[in-house]
């Protein structure tokens, strides 16, 4: 089934391309030129290799192939259109269909998220900004600072005034070396925070939990987004609590835990991976 490659910047796209195994002047002739960029694997093509070829070429498709797969760049769908028409009745039309229903899924993807009932644009507009709030004593930035329940709803009421779109709340230290905190001492620091904010801020709320009870429990104190730093990966039922809330939710990532993500942390393709 194609797919389509997501990139931020040419230099992404470079490095993604490149881990696919597409280097040297035609690859970056490609990067400079492309679009959505759509990969076909499972080569060989259906019906004549080379008349799929001279199709994307005429239509003016920059495209890379190798014996295992090909790399196409759409600037929109008119051209995937024409070369629809071009393949009716013939062998080649299963892979261009194909191709076409991976285009059209790009042009559907939502331009919004909706975090419990809140709908939130993203297209078109500066990147949502987050301002930090850690209800801890110990992590790397503020630990310590808004301990205390009051502090702590001041200092998100203030980032929501400067300009924040989403105030992230976390009762857990996950700098590296970070020692775990117990469900119920985690609630006990955040709950009252988020409680506090959603009484007065019309602010987007998030926690930053990879505990899906400590995800639950803030959701219905109010939260709108879970942060889950574990990629939804530590507790196995997280993505149902967020299901459930209809919650939004940021996948970040790392290598292993906080105690030991930092030792020796190895990536062939940092994005991909």
């Amino acid at each position: 089934m194609p797919r389509y490659i997501k990139y931020l910047s040419r230099n992404e796209l470079r490095e993604k391309i490149s881990h696919l195994g597409f280097t040297g002047a035609h690859a970056e002739n490609f990067v400079e030129h492309a679009g959505e960029i759509v990969v076909v694997d499972s080569l060989p093509l259906p019906g004549d290799d080379g008349k799929i070829l001279h199709l994307l070429s005429r239509e003016n498709v920059h495209f890379l192939s190798s014996s295992e797969k090909i790399l196409l760049s759409f600037d929109g769908q008119d051209k995937v259109d024409s070369i629809r028409k071009n393949c009716v009745g013939s062998p080649e039309v299963r892979f261009i269909e194909s191709v076409w229903r991976a285009v059209e899924h790009i042009n559907s993807r939502h331009k919004h998220v909706i975090a419990r009932g809140k709908r939130v644009e993203i297209d078109g507009r500066p990147p949502l900004l987050m301002g930090i709030v850690n209800v801890t004593p110990d992590s790397f930035s503020d630990g310590g600072e808004f301990f205390q329940r009051e502090r702590a709803i001041e200092r998100g009421i203030e980032l929501i005034s400067d300009g924040a779109d989403i105030v992230d709340i976390g009762g857990e230290s996950t700098r590296p070396g970070a020692e775990p905190v117990g469900e119920g001492e985690e609630i006990a620091r955040i709950i009252p925070v988020i409680e506090g904010l959603a009484g007065r801020t019309e602010g987007l709320l998030s926690v930053d939990t990879y505990k899906s009870a400590v995800a639950r429990e803030a959701l219905k104190a109010g939260a709108h987004l879970i942060n889950d730093v574990s990629g939804l990966v530590f507790s196995g039922d997280m993505a149902d609590v967020a299901s459930q809330f209809k919650a939004a939710v940021i996948i970040m990532h790392m290598k292993g835990t906080p105690a030991n993500m930092q030792v020796n942390p190895s990536y062939e393709s940092t994005p991909d991976e």
